[in-house]
């Protein structure tokens, strides 16, 4: 590890009292934005989490982690597992030298793969989305769908890359901007990225970290999401029996309101959000490294929203068929 990243999480542990680093600190990968680092020290184990410089330069960015942080504690005070940061003088967020970091205590726990999800997983995810989702935190903020703008030369690289694409892109940006205003008649305070890498396993019993997307959502939509997540998507397939062992579950903690369940599903199209952003990275980005992971990030998306765009008749179905079930 080079110089300046051993030069923060020293600082860092003495800032937070941790006492004094005991090996080189080893990183940890698997999150798309933030650089994570395991650390051991003479009185615990700890995971740092150095904060993406170009996200921190936003304006909003730090009370949105700050936000975050009072969804996760006040999610686990209602014993729903989570894992919050540690505080160093009430804060959650600390400045060494030009870095923003949080600290979180050291978990030994796995996560699962991006295929589907066995069926006890499916139960845990469906009772913990509906246990947060009743949940009643105060926000400002209750529009959190807003109507999506497609950037004209970003579309023209993708068209570049992927003849015929764009115009799949343009389809499902309309239908989602049609839905809005539905999304938005019911929203609650959740996660926002409820996935395989944000939910660690240990004999079956999962907790839930980096709650940095809390925010305002439809709760419809963050469950399709999370099935959508969970039960194949990102592996270019969807299965039916576990959405309807997830739903199965949720339903016993939370009605589900079925009215507009084709809106709600166009509610899902993160990925799209997703692809322009690692478009607008690829373009701009000075970073090696960077430009490689958002090319493939690219490449991956692409292929998640031809198996979305092409299969959603077949998804709205599976939805109507758990109504009558």
């Amino acid at each position: 590890m080079n110089k300046q990243k051993l030069t923060i999480l020293t600082k860092t542990s003495e800032a937070y009292n941790l006492w004094k680093l005991e090996t080189t600190p080893e990183r940890v990968f698997g999150g798309l934005l933030h650089e994570m680092w395991k650390i051991t020290t003479s009185s615990w184990v700890y995971a740092v989490k150095l904060l993406n410089p170009e996200i921190m330069k936003r304006d909003e960015a730090y009370g949105n982690f700050v936000f975050s942080e009072k969804v996760s504690n006040i999610a686990k005070e209602n014993g729903i597992p989570a894992i919050v940061a540690l505080q160093n003088n009430d804060k959650v967020l600390e400045k060494i030298d030009d870095s923003y970091v949080m600290v979180f205590p050291w978990f030994e726990w796995t996560t699962l793969s991006t295929a589907s999800a066995w069926k006890d997983a499916c139960y845990a995810i469906g009772w913990i989305l509906a246990h947060i989702h009743n949940l009643w935190i105060e926000t400002t903020d209750a529009t959190p769908h807003w109507k999506m703008e497609i950037n004209g030369e970003y579309l023209e690289t993708l068209e570049n890359e992927f003849s015929g694409f764009s115009e799949i892109i343009q389809e499902l940006a309309s239908k989602y901007n049609d839905s809005v205003s539905v999304l938005n008649s019911d929203v609650v305070i959740s996660h926002g990225d409820i996935d395989q890498k944000n939910v660690l396993w240990n004999e079956g019993k999962p907790v839930i970290i980096d709650w940095e997307a809390s925010w305002p959502v439809n709760p419809m939509v963050e469950l399709l999401t999370a099935w959508l997540y969970w039960w194949g998507i990102v592996d270019w397939h969807v299965d039916e029996v576990s959405f309807k062992w997830v739903i199965t579950w949720y339903s016993q903690v939370r009605d589900i309101d079925y009215t507009h369940c084709e809106k709600h599903l166009y509610g899902c199209v993160w990925f799209v959000g997703w692809l322009m952003y690692n478009i607008e990275r690829s373009l701009e980005s000075t970073n090696d490294k960077a430009l490689v992971l958002a090319k493939e990030e690219i490449v991956k998306t692409v292929e998640v929203i031809k198996v979305f765009h092409e299969n959603f008749e077949k998804y709205v179905g599976w939805i109507w068929e758990t109504q009558k079930s």
